[in-house]
């Protein structure tokens, strides 16, 4: 399972000038962090942030003696960065990215303008549909604050092995609700799906790069 992420970036720098001030700044083993560029075009720039961790373990043998052992770890975090769409694309991202953002606001001398993004998934979707041309079939369906009576909420999933949109929509019928994630399945050399999530969040089972441009098309349009 590979996950995307996307922010509203507005880089205040070219894409050829974002990747020579990145490329300022590399990675090298006798550092603790930088930047390593993949790709280089006029509207976006691929590139990885490490960071370098080093630990100290103390373990006891069956002596009582402490034996110190040294252990390093690398953090990589990939992303694109676009001058059309979202702006910020993160591939498989950690739980903190904070050390990222802020690297990158330094090299835009502090004048990139970052925000989350709020989509409704079902608007994603159907952008997606388009872009992709491809069969789908949406499997789930999740909801929150689904409006059961006065100040009083409910969080629901709809899901089966054919298209759920209709029986959700009439199920929901007048209530209000909020779409939370979408489960899109689709037939592509085998089964493979997508879930797009309300915060510009996408999980897809297998890689394939096709998908993965139309729904980073779709999303440019939000």
């Amino acid at each position: 399972m590979r996950r995307y992420r996307w922010h509203r970036a507005e880089w205040p720098l070219s894409m050829r000038e974002l990747s020579r001030r990145l490329q300022g700044c590399p990675f090298r083993m006798d550092g603790h962090e930088g930047f390593l560029v993949d790709r280089v075009r006029s509207d976006y720039v691929e590139a990885r942030f490490i960071q370098k961790r080093e630990y100290i373990d103390e373990i006891k043998n069956p002596l009582g003696e402490v034996i110190r052992q040294s252990r390093l770890e690398f953090i990589e975090h990939s992303f694109r960065a676009a001058s059309g769409g979202p702006g910020l694309e993160l591939s498989d991202p950690s739980r903190s990215i904070n050390r990222l953002l802020s690297k990158l606001a330094e090299i835009c001398d502090f004048s990139l303008v970052l925000s989350n993004i709020e989509i409704d998934p079902l608007d994603w979707v159907g952008v997606f549909r388009k872009e992709s041309r491809l069969e789908t079939t949406i499997e789930s369906l999740q909801f929150s604050k689904v409006v059961v009576d006065r100040d009083v909420y409910a969080s629901i999933m709809i899901k089966s092995d054919r298209d759920v949109y209709k029986q959700s929509i009439d199920f929901l019928a007048d209530r209000k609700a909020r779409t939370e994630k979408v489960k899109v399945s689709f037939n592509k050399a085998g089964h493979n799906y997508i879930i797009l999530a309300r915060n510009g969040a996408m999980a897809i089972k297998n890689y394939d790069e096709e998908v993965i441009e139309s729904v980073r098309q779709a999303i440019s349009g939000f």
